[in-house]
C-alpha cells in the first residue's frame, strides 16, 4: 500500500518523539531528575500511542485484500461478458444462417408445390379431354344406333269428361262461391 505523505509525516514524528522521550527518561534518571524521567516517559508514552494509533488506522483503512479480490472479480466479470457477447455473436450469426437455410427451403418448396401443380392440372386437362372424348365417341355410337330416336308413343292419353274451370262447375253445382 502506498502510504500518503501525511502517514509517512506523522510516522517520522512519532519515531522522534519516541526517540527524544528514551534519551529524555535516561538523562533524567542519569541525572537523578525525576521530573526530567517523568516527561520522558511521558513523551515516549504519547509516541507509542501514536505509533499505535496509525498501526490501527493503517489496519482497519487497508484495503489491498478487497482491491486485489475486486480486481479478480473485474477479470472475471469481463472474461464474462467477453464470453457472453461472442455468445450473442454466435447466436445472431445462428439464427441468420437458419433465416437464410429457411428462406432457402421455402423457395425450394414453392418451385416444387408450382411443379407439381402444374404437372396436376395438365394430368387434369389430359383427361378431361379424353373423357369428353370418349363422351363425343359414345354419343356417336348411341346416335348410329338409334338409341337417342325419340321413341313412338305406345299409349293413348284417357281424358275425363266435363273438365273445365272450377269456377263454372261451382255455380252449376248452386253454388255462387268463385274460390
Amino acid at each position: 500500500m502506498e502510504k500518503c505523505s501525511s502517514a509517512i509525516t506523522c510516522n517520522a514524528l512519532t519515531a522522534v518523539g519516541l526517540f527524544t522521550g528514551s534519551v529524555t527518561v535516561a538523562v533524567g534518571i542519569a541525572l537523578r531528575h525525576p521530573a526530567l524521567a517523568i516527561g520522558g516517559t511521558c513523551l515516549a508514552m504519547t509516541a507509542l500511542a501514536g505509533i499505535i494509533l496509525l498501526s490501527v488506522r493503517t489496519w482497519i483503512t487497508d484495503v489491498s485484500a478487497e482491491r486485489c479480490q475486486l480486481q479478480l472479480a473485474a477479470r472475471d466479470l469481463d472474461t464474462e461478458r467477453t464470453r457472453y457477447v461472442a455468445a450473442q455473436a454466435a447466436l445472431q450469426e445462428e439464427r441468420g444462417r437458419m433465416r437464410a437455410d429457411l428462406a432457402s427451403i421455402q423457395t425450394q418448396t414453392r418451385q416444387e408445390l408450382e411443379r407439381e401443380r402444374e404437372a396436376l392440372r395438365q394430368e387434369f386437362d389430359d383427361r378431361r379431354a379424353e373423357l369428353i372424348r370418349e363422351t363425343f365417341e359414345e354419343a356417336v355410337r348411341m346416335v348410329r344406333a338409334g338409341l337417342l330416336d325419340t321413341p313412338e308413343p305406345r299409349g293413348t292419353v284417357v281424358r275425363f269428361p266435363a273438365q273445365g274451370h272450377p269456377a263454372e262447375r261451382d255455380r252449376v253445382r248452386g253454388r255462387d262461391v268463385i274460390r
